[in-house]
Order: C-alpha cells, then sequence, then structure tokens
C-alpha cells in the first residue's frame, strides 16, 4: 500500500510540473535522456575505446600507442563538468558553431555526448590495452602463430575474446558511473532528461519524483550489471553463469 501510495503521489507531481498528463511527462523526459545515454555509450564502447586499445597494444611503443595514451590521459584528468564548460566556452560562445544549451537537435546532443564519452572512453582504452598487452604474452598465441594462422585473427579471434572479460566488467561499472554524469551534463547544457529532472526536483523539494526516478535510476544500473554478466559467457565459452 505505501508503494502504491508513493507511485500515485509521484504521478500526481509530474502532472502538476509538466502540466499534463504523467504519461506525457514521460515521453517529454525519456527520449532526451535514451538520446544521451545511448549517443555516448555507442561513441565510447564500439566506435572508439576497444578499436583504439587493441591498435595501441598491437603497436606498443610506437607513436600510435603514444598518441592513443596520451588522448586517454587527457580524458581521464580533465573532470567532466570542467569539460563541459570549456567545450560551451570555446565551441559556443567564441565560435559559435554549437548551441550551448536546448535539446531535441542533432547539433545540440554533440557536446552533452561528448563531455559523456570522455573519460569513458580513456578508461576503457587503457583497459582494453593492458588487457590485450596481458594475453598477447601467453602460450597459446604463440602456438596460434606456430601454426601459421594469420595474426589478425590471432588478434580478433582469439586474442580479443580473452581480453574482453575485464573489459565487460569496466562497461557494467561505467553505466553506473554514466548516471551520475548526466545529472551534471544535463543540468550544465540544460538537456530536459531524466537526470535533470531530478536534479530539479531535489532543488524543488518534489520528492516523490525525486523517490521515483532515483529508483529507476537504481534499476537500470542493476539490469546493467546483470546484462554484464550474461555477457562474460558470450565472450568466453569457459565460462558460464550459473
Amino acid at each position: 500500500m505505501a508503494a502504491r501510495a508513493a507511485v500515485v503521489c509521484s504521478a500526481r507531481s509530474l502532472r502538476r510540473r509538466f502540466a499534463r498528463p504523467t504519461k506525457s511527462g514521460w515521453a517529454w523526459t525519456n527520449p532526451s535522456t535514451r538520446s544521451t545515454s545511448s549517443t555516448s555509450a555507442t561513441s565510447r564502447l564500439e566506435t572508439l575505446a576497444r578499436p583504439l586499445g587493441v591498435l595501441a597494444a598491437v603497436k606498443r611503443n610506437t607513436w600510435v600507442d603514444q598518441l592513443a595514451m596520451g588522448g586517454a590521459i587527457l580524458g581521464m584528468g580533465i573532470p567532466n563538468f570542467w569539460l563541459a564548460l570549456i567545450l560551451v566556452y570555446f565551441l559556443s560562445l567564441r565560435l559559435g558553431l554549437l548551441p550551448s544549451a536546448g535539446c531535441c537537435d542533432p547539433p545540440q546532443l554533440i557536446m552533452p555526448a561528448l563531455v559523456l564519452a570522455a573519460e569513458g572512453t580513456a578508461v576503457t582504452m587503457r583497459m582494453t590495452r593492458s588487457s590485450m598487452l596481458e594475453h598477447l604474452r601467453d602460450d597459446f598465441v604463440r602456438a596460434l602463430r606456430a601454426k601459421g594462422l594469420p595474426e589478425w585473427q590471432v588478434i580478433i579471434r582469439h586474442v580479443l575474446r580473452n581480453a574482453l572479460i575485464p573489459v565487460i566488467s569496466l562497461t557494467g561499472l561505467r553505466l553506473g558511473w554514466l548516471v551520475g554524469y548526466a545529472l551534471i551534463v544535463e543540468t550544465i547544457f540544460r538537456w530536459p532528461g531524466v537526470g535533470y529532472l531530478l536534479v530539479d526536483s531535489i532543488i524543488r523539494r518534489d520528492y516523490p519524483v525525486a523517490q521515483f526516478f532515483s529508483l529507476l535510476l537504481i534499476l537500470f544500473v542493476l539490469l546493467a550489471n546483470w546484462f554484464a554478466d550474461i555477457a562474460y559467457g558470450l565472450a568466453n565459452p569457459r565460462i558460464r553463469v550459473a
């Protein structure tokens, strides 16, 4: 009964906030956060982090490795909120290339996605490189090369699959951190997502809405880590989730 009362109270609060039905209020926030999070996760995990980590490991101690690791150190060293302010100052105020705030248009999504992806790309790339270097020294790699297997098959089909285990663990944790970063980024860029709504609800002392979306974000983090556990078995058949 208490949980049902909390949901009803949250629904009434959302209806007052948006001056429209609760379902419409949810539709107003959900696409924004989904777009920000999915764009950041895609650029961080698929497009940049893992291929750059593999390339840095294969080209170890070359200028490619040094350039990738230098970018990773820079991405890990700059706080997200500071990077957001720097991008707003240079790309919006000084150069006028991108809008500094707002939502729903692709140009307005570029800076929030870059800020959310910066640190995650750096951390995942370093983890991929370290794991690849560790497995490149294994005995089975020398055996595969001795059999005459092409180098790209050794790297992609065998070494990378074993190296992905710690990267998957990091991915599950990073999705949880991404939720926290989204609160800051959406507030700075005035992006009307769930994070911005949560911060605004806390400032207005609208506790039912804050509790509802806090529980929703917690559920999202738990599900992300559960899917990461399942991905272990897909990446390495020797691991099975009971």
